[in-house]
Formats: structure tokens, C-alpha cells, sequence
């Protein structure tokens, strides 16, 4: 009897869950995004937002919830009820690389959390000032080994993709460089164009004017293989430092418990829209790749991106309350 009632709890659950998908979504859904409006994370989710809410007949709300390195956002989304209508918009800084940053986390990056999609990827790029005497990778470690500690490289701030990017990079390279943290991209390309540092990482979707314009010059991109934006730019692992593969990526995720169904739903809608050629230029010019994962596979590379992180921040000393 007790295994009969099992069995009926378990598929009324399923048929709830079901039924909940089937009217989903019934009332507005909000995406929290933890960055400030404007920024390319915010882009990045407008681009699908309204044509997901056309297709589907409801309003996709964007609220942007920034500070406290995502935790603010994360926390809203791991509090808000878990009916698919609270989504966060959850990256390799907040999941991948936070769990190793910070001495106290509110929550499980990976339990907390009911992982929908990942959906676009935004490499990290190597750049130099157009007036720099580096022109390959291999021309920039050539003179590092040369002079250990005396080259500096740049990045968006401390415990960034971009700062954790070059770290990756030094170490795996075996040379002594100097990091220079600036608060944003504009910063660190003025202090590479005046000389202050020698070479730096900056998410692609930040410097792609100033490559194009020719005022910076990419050296290599941080992903495993080439990216179709920048089709003549190798990649660092091509360059000379097999295996190095490491880069920004966005996706979205719901409180625990949400119904697997709802996040399913969402995710083949997702995938559904980001087929659409509009949307697929907006992230081009954005620079970032279409990298979708569903929830399950999400999930996974999630999990594994912690472990792939972990050394790195390791390696840097920083800890963060």
C-alpha cells in the first residue's frame, strides 16, 4: 500500500508539473539580470526577451539588479517562488567563478538553483595597442620569458573573467606578468593606448569596435577554437598553448524546485528564437557566439566550470566576504 501511494503522489506531481508547463506562461516573467541596463549582459537578453514574449503571447520583463558581484541578483532569484515566472540570468562570474571567490556564499551555485539554458558565449580576447611591437602570441611570450616581471597586462578588475583569464594565461605559459586591474573596459584600453600596460583581456563584446576601427590589435582569442567575428585572429590554443580554452558565458536559471517541465519549455523556446537571423546578428555585433545548452547538460558544465576555476582563483590569493 505505502509503495502504491508512492507511485500516486509521484504521478500526480508529474501531472501538476505537466498541467503547469502547459499554461506557462500565464502572467508576465521577469529575467533578473545582476549587471547595470546597457551593458552587454542586458543586450544580450532583450535580444531573445521580446521575441520570446511575441511568440509566446506574454511580456518578458528585463530587471537589472546589479552589485555585489551578482550576489544581489542571485539572492532575489533563489528567494522568488519557484513557477517559472522569477528567472536570473546567471554567468561564469557569478556560477563559475564566485563559488571559489568568496568566503560566503548565501547559496549553492549548483542546489540552489533550477538550471534552464546557457545561450550565448563572449570570448575573452589577448589585445595590444596598435603601436605594439607584439604582433603574435608568440611574439609576446618570447619577451616575457626575456624579462620575468617586468611586462604588465590589464583587465576589467579584480576576479573578473578577464583578470582570472590572464592569470590562466601566465600560469599556464610559465611566465612572471604584472596584473593591473581597471574598473571597466574603457579604462584599461585608454591605459593601454597611453602605454601603461603592455598587453591586456577584455571581454570581445567591449573592445570589437576598437579592433575593427584598428585601434587595438587582437592578438589571439581565449576560446578553443576561432570565432567566426574574427575569422583571422588564431586562438591562444592554436597559438602555441594547447588545451587553453577559457571564456564568458550567460544563461538562465530559476529557484530550486522549479518544475523541470517549465524550465524544459523554456529552453527549447529559447532555442527556438535564438534560430532567428535578427536575433543571431544582434549577437554577432555583440560579439558574442550562440552556445546553447539545455537544462540538463547546463547543468553539468555549470558544475564542471567551478572545478575548472577553482586553481585559478587559487592561484591569484584573492578572497572575498
Amino acid at each position: 500500500m505505502r509503495k502504491s501511494l508512492a507511485t500516486i503522489g509521484l504521478a500526480m506531481l508529474i501531472a501538476t508539473n505537466l498541467h503547469a508547463a502547459d499554461n506557462w506562461p500565464s502572467k508576465p516573467v521577469t529575467i533578473v539580470i545582476p549587471s547595470p541596463p546597457g551593458g552587454s549582459s542586458d543586450m544580450t537578453v532583450r535580444a531573445f526577451a521580446e521575441p520570446m514574449g511575441r511568440d509566446l503571447k506574454q511580456q518578458f520583463n528585463v530587471e537589472s539588479v546589479p552589485g555585489g558581484g551578482g550576489h544581489i541578483a542571485n539572492i532575489k532569484v533563489v528567494n522568488a517562488r519557484p513557477d517559472g515566472y522569477t528567472i536570473g540570468m546567471i554567468t561564469a562570474a557569478t556560477h563559475g567563478i564566485a563559488p571559489s571567490l568568496y568566503k560566503n556564499m548565501q547559496y549553492d551555485p549548483i542546489a540552489d538553483f533550477t538550471y534552464v539554458a546557457r545561450f550565448v558565449s563572449i570570448p575573452n580576447v589577448v589585445i595590444v595597442a596598435k603601436n605594439s611591437k607584439y604582433k603574435t602570441i608568440a611574439d609576446l611570450l618570447a619577451d616575457a620569458k626575456a624579462n620575468p616581471g617586468k611586462l604588465s597586462f590589464g583587465s576589467l578588475g579584480p576576479g573578473t573573467t578577464t583578470h582570472l583569464t590572464g592569470v590562466a594565461f601566465a600560469k599556464t605559459a610559465g611566465i612572471d606578468v604584472l596584473h593591473v586591474g581597471y574598473k571597466g573596459g574603457a579604462p584599461m584600453l585608454t591605459g593601454m593606448l597611453s602605454g601603461e600596460i603592455d598587453f591586456g583581456f577584455d571581454q570581445l563584446a567591449g573592445s570589437i569596435g576598437q579592433i575593427s576601427s584598428g585601434e587595438i590589435r587582437a592578438l589571439a582569442v581565449t576560446t578553443k577554437d576561432r570565432i567566426a567575428r574574427l575569422p583571422d585572429v588564431p586562438s591562444v590554443a592554436e597559438s602555441g598553448l594547447a588545451g587553453f580554452a577559457f571564456a564568458t558565458w550567460y544563461g538562465l536559471a530559476g529557484p530550486k524546485d522549479m518544475p523541470k517541465e517549465i524550465a524544459d519549455k523554456f529552453a527549447n523556446e529559447l532555442k527556438k528564437v535564438m534560430a532567428d537571423p535578427a536575433v543571431m546578428e544582434t549577437y554577432r555585433r555583440l560579439g558574442a557566439e550562440p552556445a546553447f545548452l539545455p537544462t540538463t547538460e547546463f547543468r553539468e558544465f555549470a558544475a564542471s566550470e567551478i572545478t575548472k576555476w577553482e586553481p585559478v582563483v587559487t592561484a591569484t590569493g584573492i578572497k572575498l566576504d
